[in-house]
Formats: structure tokens, sequence, C-alpha cells
């Protein structure tokens, strides 16, 4: 390790219940005072919602309500800074 170290970081993130019915909870840890984008989409791909918050924790906890989603499988893109993560939910 020298003057030119640089440490990776990379977000984690969970989703439970899943498979959900009605609400869920999406744990987002790894961060450091980030802006962070929540989008979820359809498995076509379609962009059904946007949430943006910005985190001085380590660790970000949402708790999100899917009753106007039809039954289906979607993707939850986690944006922070640089750093990406999907987890899929069903």
């Amino acid at each position: 390790e020298g003057p030119c170290y640089t440490q990776k970081l990379e977000i984690e993130a969970r989703v439970f219940p899943n498979p959900t019915r009605a609400e869920f909870s999406i744990i987002i840890g790894g961060l450091t005072d980030e802006n962070i984008e929540i989008q979820i989409y359809s498995e076509s791909g379609q962009l059904l919602f946007t949430h943006r918050d910005r985190s001085a924790e380590t660790q970000l906890t949402l708790e999100m309500n899917s009753t106007a989603l039809a039954a289906g499988i979607y993707f939850i893109r986690i944006i922070a800074n640089e750093h990406q993560k999907v987890v899929r939910l069903t």
C-alpha cells in the first residue's frame, strides 16, 4: 500500500420479504454520505417508480408499499454516487 492505494467500496442491498404481497423494506448498506436514487422497473424494463434521498449514515432503510404493483417480477436499481446495485423483487 502506498500513496496510489485506493479502496473500492460497494453498496449492499437487501429486500425483504421477497417475495412480497404488500409492504417490503429495502436496506442499503456500505454508504458514505451519498446521494441515493431508488428506481423500480417492471420485467419489461418500464420505469415505474423513482425515489431520491441522501444518507449521511452507513445504512439506509426504506419502507415501500407494493399494493399498486401487479403480481410479477420487478427490478430495484439502487444508485449511490458512482455505485449501482440491482435487486430482483417478486
